[in-house]
């Protein structure tokens, strides 16, 4: 499964998961259950509250594909860790979430987004709590109200702070296996939100597109398809 494939990357720490329930219920934050993907910096302050310093967000669709030390090791050195996205601020927001963070429309056209899919954050940092502190204020005062929530807002966040450590994605996170490269080190993998392009045959990946969403799939046919896919990320390992 999904965390076996975290584990197996040669983690040094502790595999944190919820099923079910809210993050950090003790300082009150189920109010703002309501907005959408607020569970992550809410989760991020519940593992600080617990005593963890660096701590690593991987989405349920991210695949690690090797060590994740090198990765620890920049999340202590910078205080933060994370991916740049390959679109413009400006085509995802809207003015109410660019006021909240005194940025103009025509700031936004030249901010470039940052993915919160993989996040990293060092919480014995000032760079990494003041990340967290601002996600999380956004998550509470209206700043995850765009068509991207919590991306958006990161987004924000990283250009107000002017953080340049942010990573190209295009080749440490492919989202299509036969971008996969050995400098690759996650997999972004789609299955969980869209379904095989029939027309592409057994040997090739999802087809990314929002019209191939799945409406009716069944178990075997969903637990196939992510088997094939292990397989396949195996034989790129060796």
């Amino acid at each position: 499964d999904w965390s076996s494939d975290v584990c197996s990357s040669d983690l040094k720490g502790h595999f944190i998961y919820r099923i079910g329930s809210w993050p950090n219920l003790a300082e009150n934050s189920l109010k703002y259950s309501h907005v959408l993907f607020a569970f992550k910096p809410f989760f991020f302050r519940e593992v600080k509250n617990m005593g963890y310093e660096n701590v690593l967000w991987l989405d349920s669709a991210i695949l690690p594909l090797q060590s994740l030390d090198t990765i620890f090791e920049k999340i202590e050195k910078n205080g933060y860790f994370g991916y740049r996205a390959s679109f413009i601020l400006s085509e995802y927001t809207n003015e109410f979430v660019l006021n909240l963070f005194d940025v103009t429309p025509k700031q936004a056209n030249f901010i470039e987004t940052k993915e919160a899919g993989i996040l990293g954050l060092n919480l014995d940092s000032y760079i990494g709590n003041t990340i967290l502190d601002r996600w999380q204020r956004a998550a509470e005062n209206g700043g995850f109200y765009s068509s991207r929530h919590d991306q958006n807002a990161l987004s924000l966040i990283a250009y107000k702070l002017d953080l340049k450590k942010f990573e190209d994605s295009n080749v440490a996170r492919p989202s299509e296996i036969e971008n996969i490269t050995k400098d690759s080190v996650f997999f972004l993998d789609r299955s969980m939100s869209y379904w095989l392009d029939k027309s592409q045959g057994e040997e090739k990946i999802l087809k990314v597109t929002k019209k191939e969403k799945i409406k009716n799939r069944s178990y075997r046919d969903f637990f196939k398809l992510k088997t094939y896919k292990r397989n396949f990320l195996k034989n790129i390992k060796k």
